[in-house]
């Protein structure tokens, strides 16, 4: 009897020992097939944003765009944005994934003018099994995103009101007073101060980047870098809040600010608020911050 217990206990370890080599193979491929579903829809979600963030740039500064060029804050913007909005994501998105077209063209502002941005990726399976879902293990993405040309007031044909300056005071002339040699010396009178006209200013764009977009608390070196735009000659101020709530320290007046997070947190929200003499501009973005 015990005998034949034993064999029945041997029997069923055996048993579930095959079972299990059977289905671990099916639940090693299913979370394989997970992973790369699940990486594959978030490079979906970063060339989208990719391409509204340089269509959103591209609307104010349409022809800021160099083919083929890497990012520069004088000549090509519409590829810094794109670049800042791809960092640290599963895609590295290069100047020769970027396409700019502008209707009509070339690009200019002016009203009913149009800018299609489109950004290109490449994405790569892990389970072989996906191939013959999607044609291959590498995967084509693209995605575009069109934007109307902001049109900025045109202030450059009109004179600018002057401030009216008060007349000075007359000042009493003195009577002239004899020499010795019997000349009368006259008084020079003083020039009147010419009025100085005041620049009109309408309101500012806020935009910034920031680099990286996910990083280590304590660690991470988050850059912000000022993309906002204003009227020539009226200066901009800076208000920034990091959203970490760490007080002073998690605020700056400066134009291109840094900052290290303490603690770690799913996602902080930094708020950029700019101001000049025509009113103020707000624009937000997240970072995450990872243990």
């Amino acid at each position: 009897m015990l005998h034949l217990r034993r064999a029945r206990r041997h029997q069923s370890r055996g048993q579930t020992i095959v079972e299990l080599a059977l289905i671990l193979p099916v639940m090693l491929l299913l979370l394989s097939t997970a992973s790369d579903l699940g990486r594959m829809f978030h490079s979906r979600i970063v060339i989208a944003n990719a391409a509204r963030a340089g269509a959103l740039e591209a609307a104010r500064s349409p022809t800021s765009y160099v083919a083929d060029a890497a990012c520069d804050a004088q000549v090509n913007r519409i590829m810094c944005a794109i670049v800042a909005e791809s960092t640290g994501s599963l895609l590295n998105v290069t100047p020769a994934d970027v396409d700019v077209t502008c209707v009509p063209a070339p690009c200019a502002e002016a009203l009913g003018n149009v800018i299609r941005v489109t950004v290109h990726g490449t994405f790569s399976l892990i389970t072989p099994f996906l191939d013959n879902f999607f044609g291959g293990r590498t995967i084509a993405l693209s995605s575009t995103a069109t934007a109307q040309i902001a049109v900025q007031p045109n202030i450059t044909s009109s004179t600018p009101t002057a401030t009216p300056t008060p007349t000075p005071t007359p000042t009493p002339t003195p009577t002239p007073t004899p020499t010795a040699a019997g000349a009368t010396p006259t008084p020079t009178p003083s020039p009147s101060p010419t009025p100085s006209p005041t620049p009109v200013c309408f309101p500012p764009t806020a935009s910034f980047t920031v680099s990286p977009s996910t990083g280590k608390k304590k660690q991470t070196v988050f850059a912000f870098t000022d993309w906002s735009t204003t009227t020539a000659l009226c200066p901009l101020t800076w208000s920034w809040n990091f959203g970490d709530g760490a007080g002073s320290s998690s605020t700056s007046t400066l134009q291109n600010p840094t900052h290290v997070y303490q603690a770690q947190g799913a996602r902080y929200t930094i708020t950029l608020v700019v101001s000049n003499a025509g009113g103020p501009s707000t624009f937000s973005r997240d970072v995450t911050v990872t243990p």
